[in-house]
């Protein structure tokens, strides 16, 4: 409240002084004000079990040009996400996957892990599903500029945890021992995402192409589009792993290396008590 009435004190003064300007700088500190609103612990529950949490829009440096970086994570180019939006803290579960779907295909049978063997077409049905079970059409898959930007999670490092590649984070092939695990049991990124590297690549909305101002010639095109998935697997090679590095994958393939997690668009009456948020318009870089 406190904050609230600051702000309209703002606005009040800004129209007594005549002052345009002020009433301009008023309008931006309420429209900051509305986003601060939404604070880390801002997130929600659905009725499959799926936690989802509020990624703050903001401006980063996307692909990579370090020693390990591949051509298709050039050039570096700035993207803004212009809108808020909810994350999956967790990859989908197989658990979860079942109770929307009736069945479950996953080679590494647990319902606490995620799930996998599952095509892009196969995830856009159970997205159709999850709104329709919800009244609503607020899920989606993430776009690959969303997902990077919430993977790093403000760092600007190869991986979102630093310089060097730790077990801690990911289950990788050389922790995981030929199998997925189940989520949330290495250590989240900075804004409580778990398992953005590792475990299982997830699905990402766009098809496969090159980033703009790339030299590569445009990729080969089939009457089976190829999709971008993200964050390498229990099968990845430690470097695999960057935060900027991309795959893709024809989009009928079922992999047990391959699994998603779903974006939740952000509804006006959304809101939460004024404190920080995940995503403070943080810049990142760095595959």
């Amino acid at each position: 409240m406190r904050w609230t009435n600051l702000v309209l004190a703002m606005v009040v003064a800004g129209v007594l002084a005549g002052s345009v300007p002020g009433l301009a700088l008023a309008r931006d500190e309420a429209r900051l004000f509305g986003e601060y609103r939404r604070e880390l612990e801002d997130r929600f529950t659905n009725r499959v079990g799926m936690e989802f949490i509020y990624v703050r829009p903001g401006s980063f440096l996307m692909g990579s040009q370090d020693d390990l970086a591949h051509p298709d994570e050039q050039p570096v180019h700035e993207v803004t996400i212009p809108q808020g939006f909810y994350l999956g803290t967790t990859e989908v579960t197989q658990s979860q996957w079942e109770a929307v779907m009736g069945y479950n295909n996953s080679l590494f049978q647990d319902p606490t892990r995620p799930v996998e063997k599952v095509a892009w077409l196969e995830v856009v049905q159970f997205i159709r599903k999850l709104n329709e079970m919800e009244g609503t059409d607020r899920y989606a898959l993430p776009t690959e500029a969303e997902w990077e930007y919430a993977c790093r999670a403000g760092s600007t490092s190869p991986w979102y945890w630093g310089e060097a590649p730790d077990p801690r984070f990911a289950w990788n092939r050389d922790n995981a021992e030929g199998t997925t695990h189940p989520v949330a049991t290495r250590l989240p990124n900075a804004w409580g995402l778990y398992d953005m590297a590792g475990n299982v690549s997830e699905w990402c909305a766009d098809l496969f192409d090159n980033y703009p101002g790339s030299p590569l010639d445009p990729p080969a095109v089939d009457e089976h589009p190829a999709y971008v998935t993200r964050g390498g697997s229990w099968a990845s090679r430690a470097e695999d792993l960057r935060s900027a590095n991309r795959s893709r994958l024809w989009h009928h393939y079922r992999l047990s290396l391959t699994g998603f997690r779903v974006k939740a668009r952000a509804l006006e009456t959304d809101a939460a008590p004024t404190g920080s948020v995940a995503g403070a318009g943080a810049r990142a870089g760095g595959r």
